[in-house]
């Protein structure tokens, strides 16, 4: 009698501490991709698979117009502080993937960001316009016209994958 107490008492304690590990250890919910491009790993937060299904008017200009240019724009109309955080996100996983991809190479650039309404063309100029999903996107695409390169998406998610659809051209792997 006590040893049948004692196993559906060990037996109660073991389903306990299942079901406490099973509600509170908790997975990362965030999974990153990976990309290797001349050996080098570049982390996507992502699934580049679906990045790379953004629509790309000219992927292989886009990316011969970057390797030119001197001094990379991003330009945004900066009235909605939402979407001026989703560009500050975008601008800074484009800038942390493109330094050292063109670093290895040995090509220096130059990036920066500014208002639309405030900024200054210069030579060498290659002028990235993002636009987001409370200034205007009417869609998520990667567009380069009369040499400005647009990065819009209409929801967060979309801008993101866009902005990853540039880096993913830029690296050639469109």
């Amino acid at each position: 009698m006590k040893k049948d107490i004692a196993i559906k008492l060990g037996v109660f304690v073991l389903v306990v501490v299942i079901a406490t590990l099973l509600i509170f250890v908790r997975r990362p919910k965030s999974k990153f991709y990976s990309v290797n491009v001349d050996g080098h790993a570049y982390v996507f937060s992502i699934n580049p698979k679906l990045s790379e299904k953004v629509p790309c008017n000219n992927p292989e200009l886009i990316q011969i117009k970057t390797y030119q240019a001197k001094r990379i724009m991003f330009v945004f109309n900066g009235s909605n502080d939402k979407d001026n955080a989703l560009f500050s996100v975008m601008g800074q996983n484009i800038v942390l993937r493109l330094k050292p991809y063109f670093e290895y190479q040995g090509i220096e650039k130059e990036f920066n960001a500014s208002e639309i309404d405030s900024y200054v063309p210069e030579k060498g100029d290659l002028v990235i316009r993002l636009i987001g999903p409370r200034t205007g996107a009417n869609g998520t695409y990667v567009e380069l016209r009369n040499n400005t390169i647009t990065i819009s998406g209409n929801t967060t998610d979309g801008a993101q994958m866009a902005a990853d659809k540039y880096v993913l051209s830029v690296f050639g792997l469109y």
